[in-house]
């Protein structure tokens, strides 16, 4: 399960930046220049699933829940994207 921490964590390990609303924090996610999802952080006082990020930055469940929980890199994020063809292929 995600939490609003692996939601930050998340967020500052792709060294995204952080947009604040009256009810949600928006992230951007980026992969170099390529955009690869956006999601959003309820301010809340209660704890809620975040769950829902996997989905958004296009990853399985699993694969987000190493990467907030520093057994996937962000370099292995970029490269699992890429090969499912979720953001271009680089070239050159």
């Amino acid at each position: 399960m995600l939490t609003r921490e692996d939601a930050y964590t998340i967020a500052k390990k792709f060294g995204s930046r952080i947009d604040n609303s009256k009810r949600h924090e928006r992230v951007r996610v980026y992969c170099g220049a390529h955009f690869v999802g956006s999601y959003g952080i309820s301010r809340g006082t209660r704890e809620s699933r975040c769950n829902y990020i996997a989905k958004q930055i296009k990853l399985t469940l699993k694969q987000t829940e190493d990467f907030a929980r520093c057994t996937l890199s962000k370099e292995q994020v970029c490269c699992i994207l890429r090969e499912n063809g979720k953001i271009p292929v680089q070239t050159g």
